[in-house]
C-alpha cells in the first residue's frame, strides 16, 4: 500500500506540540491516528481504560496533597484545576 506524504506523516501516531504545563490554563494534548486495524481497537480500549484510570488516580492523590488547609483558607484563595480524558474512535479512511 502506498502512502503519499500526509499519510507518511498520519502513520506515526502525533502529540501536539505545545503541552507545556508551565504558562497557564487550556493546555491540551492529543494523541491520534488515522490509520489503526479495526481488529486493534479492542486492546487499544483496554489499554487506554487501564492507564487512564491509572493516571487520574495519580492526578487525584496528587491534588488531594496540595489542597489549602484549614488553616491557610482565610489567606489564601484556592484554584479549581482539571485534567480530563477522552477517548474515541470511528471508521476512518486513512486520509484527514
Amino acid at each position: 500500500m502506498a502512502y503519499g506524504t500526509f499519510a507518511e506523516l498520519a502513520r506515526k501516531a502525533y502529540v501536539e506540540e505545545g503541552f507545556a504545563l508551565s504558562g497557564g490554563a487550556g493546555k491540551r494534548a492529543t494523541v491520534s491516528s488515522v490509520l489503526v486495524h479495526p481488529d486493534a481497537l479492542p486492546a487499544f480500549r483496554e489499554l487506554s481504560t487501564r492507564k487512564s484510570q491509572l493516571l487520574l488516580e495519580e492526578y487525584h492523590s496528587w491534588l488531594s496533597n496540595h489542597e489549602v488547609s484549614p488553616e491557610d483558607e482565610s489567606s489564601v484563595q484556592p484554584c479549581y484545576v482539571a485534567v480530563g480524558i477522552y477517548y474515541s474512535d470511528y471508521p476512518g479512511t486513512g486520509e484527514e
